[in-house]
């Protein structure tokens, strides 16, 4: 059985291999090992896809979008269905036809303006049916999965075969991936290396991306590196299950032998090179490093490598919280951190917790119906993290020129916990007045969107409505366009990415006037454009 979802660029044979358990040939592919090329000064991130081939169109968003109904009960009961292409302001998953329509469109639209790809985790579904129990096969299929998807998106000609998973050197495209809490069995839980079977077999799923000389590193622990811009810019790629406090299989970043600790130490050992050889660095990774997020040994060390090489690193970019949004790390809070090595409470899982508080009655147009909702149900779970990004944007002073300040990117999510999306970063490579060096100059990005409510619309007549249907005959492949919801230049008036250019953001947005209002907006990616709050 294959996941319901029509490949129309991909071989029956490449398919085959993939359900059958195995990873797609790529011993041929040279998406890591990059050659001279034509640089665009874009690049994409993407995260936490979720594909769930268990999702059926018209199913009860109760029902996590799985379980369907005879068509006369759906006519007697007030409850809210899954779209075609997913359901967004829920805590459904993704339909496989929406993951084929956002590569397809990437590939259209931005396939040969892209230098390389930040793709940061979560790419199988959330454990939330206990009809349905995932399974280890089940996550590692889909991450074989998206894994194909991106090798044909990026891949030099429309179609391929078994054989030919490869990329000119002249439209090679590096692919930075790393694990997310769902790409694990069981959910969060992620032993050390290096004989780890996970990492074992990531190893094998993401052989097109990993360079060869990370191989071993990879091994290891589930890190590595990628020069995108030989000689300009390095891609760290961070396993943050071994910072992650909802981990009961390791300990934190404490003794030598933690895995979190040779994390650290590896990570602080790439900045130092990349230092040497006069080289910018971006962190990637899933779970960002927020205090209730990480031990405090491992928050408090990246905290301080973070300060440390801030002339190394020109960006933090994670997902997981599906919000779009940013936070701060300060000196002050870094330095005054007591570090207790008695065990602390296990946060809360924000994706068990706060998820299911999205998904609302929804009917209409998503951009004007929360308009008479009050503000704890419009913000659901979220409220009280939105308060504290409040409070800590409007503590920013006046003057303040980044030397005392981390920012952390984080990227909303392809899965609709609101609306699918992604965002493509701009930047330039720019003549140093040091030694006639040049260096990469983060300009901004442009986030990018799909309204599911329209695009759902347009696909009306094609769901499924059989309750007995055979769940291996998948719905049409169908179409869903992206459009620009925002950019960092225009929306916000930044002229680069700097942490100054970040602190003065802030400073505006804890003003709590109008442009609070619209980031508030683009954080839920226009799903709750009623909100009234502050």
């Amino acid at each position: 059985m294959r996941p319901p979802a029509l490949l129309p660029l991909l071989p029956a044979l490449l398919l085959l291999a993939d359900l059958a358990g195995a990873a797609p040939d790529t011993r041929q592919a040279a998406f890591a090992k990059t050659q001279p090329r034509k640089l665009h000064g874009n690049f994409l991130h993407i995260t936490d896809f979720h594909p769930d081939k268990w999702y059926r169109p018209g199913a009860k968003v109760k029902d996590s979008c799985h379980k369907l109904h005879k068509k006369k009960l759906l006519d007697k009961e007030e409850s809210r269905r899954a779209g075609t292409l997913g359901t967004p302001a829920s805590s459904c998953d993704s339909p496989y036809t929406l993951i084929d329509a956002t590569f397809e469109w990437i590939r259209k639209e931005w396939k040969d303006k892209i230098d390389f790809v930040v793709w940061t985790g979560d790419n199988a579904r959330h454990d939330s049916d206990n009809r349905r129990p995932r399974t280890k096969k089940e996550i590692l299929n889909s991450n074989r999965y998206i894994t194909t998807r991106f090798l044909e998106t990026f891949a030099p000609t429309s179609r391929l075969s078994p054989s030919n998973i490869t990329r000119q050197p002249e439209t090679c495209c590096p692919i930075v991936a790393s694990i997310g809490n769902n790409d694990v069995y069981p959910h969060n839980i992620l032993d050390s290396g290096p004989k780890n079977p996970t990492l074992n077999a990531f190893l094998g799923i993401w052989e097109a991306f990993i360079p060869e000389e990370q191989v071993h590193t990879f091994q290891e622990g589930g890190w590595y590196s990628v020069d995108v811009i030989p000689g300009l810019l390095k891609v760290l790629s961070l396993n943050t299950m071994y910072f992650y406090k909802s981990n009961a299989a390791v300990d934190g970043c404490d003794d030598h032998d933690d895995p979190g600790t040779q994390e650290i130490e590896w990570i602080e050992a790439e900045l130092q090179k990349a230092e040497k050889n006069h080289m910018k660095v971006y962190l990637t990774g899933h779970v960002p490093p927020k205090r209730k997020n990480y031990f405090p040994s491992c928050w408090h060390k990246y905290g301080k490598l973070s300060l440390k090489y801030r002339h190394v690193i020109i960006g933090h970019l994670f997902g997981h919280v599906n919000l779009d949004h940013f936070f701060l790390l300060s000196k002050k809070e870094i330095e005054g951190h007591k570090i207790s090595r008695q065990p602390e409470a296990v946060p809360e899982d924000w994706e068990r917790t706060n998820r299911s508080a999205f998904a609302l009655p929804v009917s209409g147009d998503l951009a004007t119906q929360y308009s008479d909702s009050p503000p704890e149900l419009q913000l659901g779970g979220a409220r009280q993290y939105l308060e504290q990004l409040f409070e800590q944007y409007s503590s920013i002073k006046s003057g303040e020129d980044g030397a005392h300040h981390v920012v952390i990117n984080i990227s909303p999510s392809v899965v609709p916990t609101f609306n699918p999306t992604f965002r493509i970063f701009h930047y330039e490579v720019q003549e140093s007045a040091q030694k006639n060096q040049r260096g990469v100059v983060p300009l901004g990005y442009t986030q990018y969107f799909a309204n599911l409510t329209k695009w759902n619309e347009k696909a009306k007549g094609t769901e499924e409505e059989d309750a007995d249907a055979d769940i291996s005959n998948p719905p049409p492949w169908l179409h869903v366009e992206y459009e620009v919801e925002y950019s960092t230049m225009e929306s916000y008036g930044m002229r680069d990415l700097s942490v100054a250019s970040w602190l003065k953001v802030a400073r505006e947005l804890g003003d709590g006037k109008s442009l609070w209002r619209d980031y508030v907006r683009r954080m839920y990616v226009q799903t709750r454009n009623g909100l009234k709050w502050p």
